[in-house]
């Protein structure tokens, strides 16, 4: 029996890069993947989902169980970078990089903790590449560090832990 066989995992950002590449060992390991991200995806069951909007972030999970009945994985993948200084960058683009990066894994988290708590499972909570080079972003790298460097978990088995920085 595979690891993962009979488990439901939603990857967000999961149609290429990082993201694709969870999802494709999830599925190799036995999971059935459903990935969610700015339009369709051509190798897995996909939701299309702009994760800039709250109350559509909010439906996701609920579409995903509704589909399949459960979730067991939540991988928290999609993300996006604002290349400009913070002199240059208006507030709707500050706004909009908020709400993918922080506010969507929240929200997406929330929903899903009580199908996780219920199959025993896990979520993943990746983070923004930071500091691998320079970068006209790095006020946003240096907000996203001091938030998540005392809130990076993964829930795993019915509990909530502290892991390590690269999640």
């Amino acid at each position: 029996m595979k690891r993962f066989e009979n488990k439901v995992a939603l990857v967000t950002g999961g149609r290429s890069g990082i993201g694709g590449a969870t999802a494709k060992r999830l599925r190799d390991e036995g999971a059935t993947v459903i990935t969610a991200q700015r339009g369709t995806d051509s190798d897995f069951p996909s939701i299309s989902v702009d994760f800039a909007d709250p109350i559509a972030t909010s439906t996701v999970v609920d579409q995903v169980v509704a589909k399949h009945g459960q979730l067991d994985v939540l991988i928290n993948n999609a993300g996006i970078m604002q290349e400009a200084y913070a002199e240059d960058m208006t507030l709707d683009d500050w706004m909009r990089t908020i709400n993918v990066n922080l506010t969507a894994p929240f929200l997406l988290i929330k929903s899903a903790l009580s199908h996780l708590r219920k199959t025993k499972w896990q979520f993943q909570q990746r983070r923004p590449i930071c500091g691998r080079r320079r970068t006209k972003s790095r006020l946003f790298c240096l907000l996203w560090s001091g938030h998540m460097a005392g809130s990076q978990h993964r829930f795993d088995h019915g509990r909530l832990g502290r892991i390590g920085s690269d999640g």
